[in-house]
């Protein structure tokens, strides 16, 4: 009772001093998150994406270069696997399989703080199908054309994001299987730099 009538003496009004200030502004900053700017000219990234399509599931390799703070060109490799025919569930039929190289720009649409960012990625992509030897007169070959999506980041930290991803594809040259192909799937990208 002693201790707190004198600690608390009404000739000695309670106050922070430069020291106290100090030390909850430290403690602050443990506390609360502090965030560098996550995308900058020259960054380089490192995706690996995985989904489903129109007709099977998909795995993408890419890689992107931040050529602003706020456009990145992107090279992505894709692998697509499935059923040759359009089906829920795809059992017993032949497979086929897709390889496709693709070259883009994204530029970003939003961001908000540092840590979710959207962008609008355009790409041209070259695909080469190997078909089954049963099944329609169709064969092997290659196909063009453009896709256009949206693709979004959740920055776990400076270095390492989640990504999701949604596009629609035109393969407007060639014979392919399924020419309007649409493509969601999420993965990880890893930041490389600065």
């Amino acid at each position: 009772m002693i201790a707190f009538s004198t600690f608390a003496s009404p000739r000695r009004p309670a106050h922070f001093g430069p020291r106290a200030l100090l030390l909850l502004a430290l403690a602050g900053t443990a506390v609360s998150p502090v965030f560098a700017q996550r995308e900058v000219r020259h960054l380089n990234a490192l995706s690996a994406t995985g989904g489903i399509t129109s007709t099977g599931l998909y795995y993408s390799g890419s890689y992107g270069r931040f050529l602003t703070d706020k456009m990145r060109f992107e090279v992505a490799g894709t692998l697509e696997q499935g059923p040759r025919k359009e089906s829920r569930s795809g059992e017993g039929q032949p497979r086929y399989r897709g390889y496709e190289l693709a070259l883009g720009i994204a530029p970003r649409l939003l961001h908000v703080g540092e840590v979710f960012y959207l962008r609008l990625p355009f790409q041209v992509r070259t695909r080469y199908e190997r078909l089954p030897p049963t099944g329609p007169a169709q064969k092997d070959g290659f196909t063009v054309g453009p896709s256009l999506g949206f693709a979004g980041e959740v920055y776990l930290n400076d270095r390492l994001s989640l990504s999701g991803e949604a596009r629609q594809v035109w393969y407007t040259v060639g014979n392919p299987l399924n020419s309007l192909p649409r493509f969601f799937g999420g993965g990880l990208t890893f930041y490389l730099g600065q």
